[in-house]
């Protein structure tokens, strides 16, 4: 695999309740693509993946067009396909996500957006729960999967007045309710909140017109509150909300595309608009949980594949899987050697 690597020193203002100006070594990588795929073999197509997950002896995708989840060896050779369409118990009508691999029991949850629903499925298809919030007004964020229990942060809620982080638990009840110290006006520029658990902690990131986060204790206990508006990454996107956000207070614009959270790495795609009103999304960069909890840039990757957006993305820190539904191919990079 050819990965061009440079070391360089970046002067990055992080922007919280104090500003602070940091020096840190920020390492660039140019990757080369390794391979691509365009099916599952014996002629099962794709045709919008929204989902990647990446277990040690295979992956997982979600199709959001065929309400799918395919789970394939490393050579994309299909192992198994999961659901059924319906109304029932277990089926599903508009599936958009799946969580994070829960590592205590190799489980995960898939939100189906339209019948305000999450199924827990093990990673070998069997189902385990089904949980319905029909009084609650979901997005279509990042959630979270833990011991058994779902971490989202909803438009609104039968269980908070105001938004909230929900902590619900296989019976479809809050057991936590976390308020936190972001505002999020409910009826103008709305604004996708993704919730992630990060080396114990949990990490709260709004992803549309000034991207914002904060970080939680088990106990809901608000650690740190800070901005990623400083990094010049974001600033294209940042504009085009200064631009066009004042003029239409139902619009929000994507800052932040995906984020993909493996140990204390957060992967986050961003968005990169241009003056001719183009926009893409492609290129990654990976974040850190300091000890002062805050997000520190710590990489910067870039692909050579001029003019390709990537639609959704999955990462287990060793290697890259990143749709385009362009090219309709899941290309593959390899973070190491």
């Amino acid at each position: 695999m050819k990965k061009q690597i440079h070391l360089i020193i970046l002067s990055v203002l992080i922007v919280s309740s104090c500003n602070i100006q940091k020096e840190r070594e920020l390492e660039v990588l140019t990757l080369t693509k390794k391979s691509a795929h365009f099916d599952f073999g014996d002629g099962i197509f794709f045709t919008r993946i929204n989902s990647i997950r990446i277990l040690p002896d295979s992956y997982i995708f979600l199709d959001r067009h065929i309400n799918k989840i395919f789970k394939t060896n490393k050579n994309f050779e299909l192992i198994e396909e999961f659901l059924t369409v319906g109304d029932g118990p277990f089926e599903v009508r508009s599936i958009i996500k799946i969580s994070n691999i829960d590592p205590t029991n190799n489980s995960f949850a898939v939100h189906d957006i339209r019948k305000k629903s999450f199924l827990i499925m093990s990673s070998s298809g069997e189902k385990l729960n089904y949980i319905t919030l029909k009084n609650t007004r979901l997005s279509d964020g990042n959630f979270s999967y833990y011991n058994g229990k779902l971490i989202l942060d909803p438009i609104s809620s039968e269980f908070s007045e105001q938004s909230a982080v929900l902590h619900i638990n296989k019976e479809g009840k809050a057991e936590q309710v976390w308020k936190g110290n972001l505002s999020f006006p409910e009826t103008t520029n709305y604004v996708t909140r993704d919730m992630f658990k990060v080396e114990g902690k949990f990490l709260r990131i709004a992803r549309e017109n000034f991207p914002s986060y904060e970080v939680f204790d088990d106990n809901g206990e608000v650690l740190f509150t800070g901005d990623l508006s400083g990094y010049d990454i974001f600033q294209s996107a940042i504009d085009k909300f200064k631009e066009l956000g004042p003029t239409n207070q139902l619009l929000s614009v994507g800052v932040i595309n995906e984020i993909v959270v493996v140990g204390n790495q957060i992967f986050i795609q961003y968005m990169h608009f241009f003056e001719n009103g183009n926009s893409l999304t492609k290129d990654l960069a990976v974040f850190e949980l300091d000890k002062g909890n805050s997000l520190q840039l710590t990489k910067l990757i870039y692909f050579q594949n001029e003019g390709i957006s990537y639609y959704s993305f999955g990462t287990d820190g060793k290697e890259l899987l990143m749709y385009s539904a362009e090219s309709g191919a899941i290309d593959v990079y390899e973070l190491e050697d």
